[in-house]
């Protein structure tokens, strides 16, 4: 029980799952928020709709650098997890045959046996181990699962997204007016 509740990502997997949720999250707010820069002033840069699609692009594949590297070391940590509680089940399990291979009645009348002292144990244990096998799967979801959920809908929002164009590609509406640069157009 102990290896359920233990935290189950190494330092340097929890700063890649930090990095990464940052990131996506960043992503799908500039998505759906629509925070994509038309232009950036400090250097008199004005984005058109496929500098746009690119800066979109390449957001996606530093989503797509942050998820591979989680994956990677995420992948080591979740095996080195799940073995560590194997190696723990196999213990009590060892425990269990080992205990109850002991002889009953041996003891004298004072004193438990070490079944009943080991039995009542388990008892008093149960709900801690029922309320650890939840938490251990919810720990397996937010740590693991939830970063990669989250990347992968984020990469398929950068790279589905379609911006605006800054400039108008409609033709004029007949009967108005419109003045590019010096010259003015009528439209019919």
């Amino acid at each position: 029980m102990k290896t359920k509740l233990k935290d189950p990502l190494s330092e340097i997997t929890r700063k890649e799952r930090k990095a990464l949720l940052v990131i996506a999250t960043l992503a799908i707010a500039i998505v759906k928020a629509g925070l994509l820069p038309t232009r950036i002033k400090a250097i008199g840069i004005e984005l058109e709709t496929i500098d746009q699609i690119v800066l979109l692009k390449l957001l996606s594949f530093i989503v797509m650098y942050f998820l591979v590297g989680f994956i990677i070391y995420g992948s080591g940590d979740f095996i080195y997890w799940r073995s560590e509680r194997l190696k723990e089940l196999q213990a009590e399990l060892a425990d269990e045959v080992d205990w109850q291979a002991q002889p009953r009645g041996t003891t004298s009348e004072v004193q438990m046996s070490k079944y009943e002292i080991m039995d009542l144990i388990r008892r008093k244990m149960k709900p801690l181990r029922l309320a650890s096998t939840p938490i251990s799967l919810f720990r397996s979801f937010f740590d693991f699962l939830l970063p990669i959920l989250l990347s992968l809908y984020s990469i398929y929002i950068l790279l589905s997204f379609h911006p605006v164009s800054n400039k108008s590609t409609q033709p004029p509406i007949s009967g108005t007016t419109h003045t590019l640069n010096t010259t003015t157009v009528h439209a019919k």
